[in-house]
């Protein structure tokens, strides 16, 4: 009996053995033993998930709220949680036209430090505007741009070019002085600043 467990022993400690030895001349090369080889694995796994986040971050995205209301107040358009955004560029569009006249401008209601502040570098007249007509924010100052044609010519001047925002977790959105029939989808295209970062239409 005694024999037995021995030599079953030692066909264990072998076939362990040959596993070490396998595993060590695998993909990793360095590793001399099977707990130094799944050591191994964890770390490239963390090191690609590392990677990955920090590309997943550099991504430009883009969100919509379509069903953008003109209220007597704000309309909620964009919820950030997680991180602060790098927006690129935020556009409105209207679907429905907006009857009646009306004032209206971007704003935003910031988490920490708790503020609501405008976006826009003032309110702009909205006034029986047909669908297609569009809002941009250009030039350095965030000038709220309303454009009635469905083209629009984007230069490379600061007088024409979209303005550019570091937006906090908060809220974004679209202040107007008076409740009116009418619909406006707006765009969001942003980069997240951290992995975290998200952006969502708000309800």
């Amino acid at each position: 009996m005694g024999n037995r467990y021995n030599q079953k022993q030692d066909t264990t400690n072998t076939r362990l053995g040959a596993l070490s030895v396998s595993a060590a001349t695998g993909a990793v090369g360095t590793t001399t033993t099977l707990v130094g080889y799944l050591k191994q694995l964890v770390t490239n796994q963390l090191a690609y998930q590392v990677t990955n986040l920090a590309l997943d971050a550099a991504v430009e995205r883009c969100v919509a709220k379509t069903d953008g209301a003109v209220l007597n107040g704000t309309d909620d358009l964009f919820t950030i949680t997680g991180g602060p955004i790098h927006v690129l560029s935020i556009v409105g569009i209207v679907t429905s036209l907006i009857v009646s006249t009306a004032n209206g401008k971007l704003t935003l209601v910031t988490t920490t430090p708790a503020a609501t502040v405008d976006m826009s570098a003032g309110a702009v007249a909205i006034d029986d505007d047909a669908a297609g007509t569009s809002y941009r924010h250009i030039n350095t100052t965030a000038v709220l741009t309303p454009v009635t044609a469905g083209f629009v010519m984007m230069g490379n001047a600061f007088a024409t070019q979209d303005t550019q925002f570091l937006v906090p977790i908060g809220t974004i959105g679209f202040n107007c002085s008076a409740a009116r029939t009418g619909v406006i989808a707006w765009y969001l295209r942003y980069k997240p600043l951290s992995p975290l970062s998200v952006v969502v239409a708000a309800a």
